[in-house]
């Protein structure tokens, strides 16, 4: 019996030392409770203990922290929360400037983003605007800082940031449960 693998793609880049991004293919053993998160520890483990990426899954805050946002096959995604597919391509989200590989700087936001990067799969947001009191949990929830307030009422402002259902903090920790997020 053979075992299943995933084909995973994984974004390599250090500023300081590389001319450009490039990109190493591995091949991973695919479980049905693999998520991109253990597939990226895998090939830490495995194959590269240089590769570079975030997450936060040890303290209190499991799943809600937001650190290991990352761009999987086009998409943003948490990468403890979405599940592993038979064939990725793992990138930094294009919203923060890349320290080295996954690892971005959370402080600096990429102004001009380049189009052909931006999401291909869409999300989307609704807000129930009669019940959203204003509160601003969205905001200091969102890993990838998709919320605003506008008048006192969550305003989504970056929806092609948005890391989607797989995440979801926003609706999840919305009081009113104003919030729903679903892929478009």
């Amino acid at each position: 019996m053979r075992k299943q693998t995933a084909t995973v793609k994984v974004y390599r880049y250090d500023p300081k030392a590389d001319q450009g991004p490039s990109y190493n293919t591995y091949q991973v053993p695919l479980t049905d409770d693999l998520s991109v998160l253990t597939t990226l520890q895998y090939i830490q483990e495995h194959f590269d203990g240089g590769l570079s990426f975030r997450y936060g899954c040890e303290g209190p805050q499991h799943c809600k922290c937001g650190a290991c946002a990352v761009v999987v096959n086009g998409q943003p995604a948490l990468s403890c929360q979405r599940r592993a597919e038979a064939s990725m391509v793992i990138e930094p989200h294009w919203k923060y400037t890349v320290i080295k590989d996954l690892t971005v700087d959370f402080r600096n936001i990429v102004r001009h983003r380049d189009p052909a990067l931006v999401a291909r799969q869409k999300v989307a947001i609704t807000v129930d605007e009669d019940a959203c009191d204003g509160c601003g949990d969205c905001v200091a929830v969102c890993p990838t800082k998709v919320w605003k307030l506008y008048k006192r009422k969550a305003v989504p402002d970056d929806i092609d940031s948005c890391c989607g259902p797989d995440c979801g903090q926003c609706s999840q920790y919305c009081p009113q449960k104003a919030i729903t997020v679903a892929l478009a």
